[in-house]
């Protein structure tokens, strides 16, 4: 007897259920997934973070006279040589510092609202307006041209020149009022001073109030020579021995004038820097020798250039670098931590594990693309990498057909495929 046709068709669909779906059940349960992720596009840094020592020339300023002392120019501000640093007085002198400041205030205040007003003063201002726009015009085309790292010269030249434009017009506008005040100030300054001894700048350059010991030891022209077990031990020290407060002793340094533009510091880097750091040394301009870093507790990323690279010695090399950008920021402390950039560029931020025949810096990979489910290997050129990632950018050489977009999908381990597998 004849089974009946429905019992046929059940047959029939079983089978078409076995064949269509087993298979994707057993590559589920049995065959590793392909993981995927989109080309996006990303800036990728190689740099380091090292302790530096600064090396500065500097000489200490001392008292022949104990007490306390009140700046007369702030910490980290320039001063010229035989200008007062400080007054250092006794302890029966009366401390008219909080007056001084009061009057100092209604001075700046008072100048202010005159220079303002300078707009009705054109035959002083004009002039001097000229000549700042001109060294304006200077610094700005240093700036488009990358060598406004190296302004200095022309920051303080206008500078200069629009601090003689206010004396101007303060000498031109002064008031009753203005002059009275400045009596005042006069007054207080030399009842001050009466007991009191007045330290002098020796040199021009930059004032500090903070003294570590070292001053005299790590300067200038021995930032080359020092020594590994040195090194250590600075880069180690806390300032425990610095002055932090006003009182002076007779004959002891409380001061220090930092008189050079810029300061050497001084740095171990790991040896696979070497070539970066020894191809910057040789330059033969200075836009080429310019390394960009990264100083704590600054805010700023300014160049340096190198100096000196020491011979490889247990992995690492010792380098100096010069800047002319953080002298003013670094004249109270010894070390500081920085941020060095050797290379950084914009492209196709992608793992390096996900890179095929890789090789750093300039030379071509693979990357697994995937374009309508199916692998392509698309050989691409590495401008950076940090380590982790690296920026690519589709090589010249590439054979694929295949164009790089943004939100493309590419394999993540791209030892689980091949070249031209179709991936559902």
């Amino acid at each position: 007897m004849r089974k009946p046709f429905k019992f046929r068709v059940a047959y029939i669909f079983v089978i078409i259920f076995v064949i269509i779906y087993v298979p994707i059940l057993f590559k589920f349960l049995f065959i590793e997934n392909v993981e995927m992720s989109n080309i996006k596009q990303g800036i990728v840094e190689d740099s380091a973070y090292n302790n530096c020592v600064i090396f500065r020339d500097e000489s200490v300023l001392s008292s022949i006279q104990g007490g306390r002392y009140i700046y007369n120019a702030e910490e980290g501000k320039r001063v010229a040589k035989g200008q007062t640093v400080a007054y250092v007085y006794n302890d029966n002198a009366t401390d008219y510092n909080s007056e001084i400041i009061k009057i100092n205030e209604q001075i700046r205040a008072k100048t202010e609202k005159i220079i303002e007003k300078s707009n009705i003063l054109p035959d002083i201002t004009g002039k001097f307006d000229l000549d700042i726009n001109t060294q304006l015009e200077k610094f700005n085309s240093n700036a488009l041209t990358g060598t406004f790292r190296y302004s200095d010269t022309e920051r303080r030249s206008i500078d200069k020149l629009i601090s003689a434009r206010n004396d101007e017009i303060i000498a031109a506008s002064k008031d009753d009022a203005l002059s009275n005040l400045e009596r005042q100030l006069k007054s207080f300054q030399d009842s001050q001073t009466t007991n009191s001894v007045s330290v002098i700048a020796s040199e021009t350059g930059i004032a500090s109030y903070e003294i570590d010991g070292y001053e005299g030891q790590l300067n200038i022209s021995n930032a080359s020579t020092i020594t590994r077990e040195q090194f250590s031990s600075i880069a180690n020290f806390t300032a425990s021995n610095s002055v932090k407060n006003d009182i002076v002793v007779a004959g002891q340094p409380f001061a220090k004038i930092i008189y050079n533009d810029y300061i050497l510091l001084g740095a171990y880097f790991d040896a696979k820097y070497k070539e970066i750091l020894i191809s910057s040394q040789n330059a033969s301009n200075q836009a080429n020798n310019s390394i960009d870093i990264r100083a704590d507790g600054t805010g700023k990323t300014v160049g340096a250039q190198v100096v000196s690279v020491s011979p490889e010695a247990d992995g690492k090399v010792y380098t100096v670098l010069k800047t002319f950008s953080l002298t003013t920021e670094t004249a109270a402390i010894r070390t500081v931590n920085i941020q060095i950039v050797f290379n950084s560029a914009s492209g196709y931020k992608v793992p390096i594990k996900s890179l095929m025949e890789y090789k750093k810096y300039g030379n071509t990979a693979k990357l697994a693309v995937v374009k309508s489910n199916k692998v392509y290997f698309v050989k691409v050129d590495c401008i950076c990498e940090d380590g982790t990632f690296a920026a690519v950018q589709k090589s010249k050489d590439d054979t694929s057909g295949v164009e790089l977009m943004t939100y493309d999908k590419y394999v993540v381990k791209p030892d689980k495929v091949t070249e031209g597998q179709v991936i559902s």
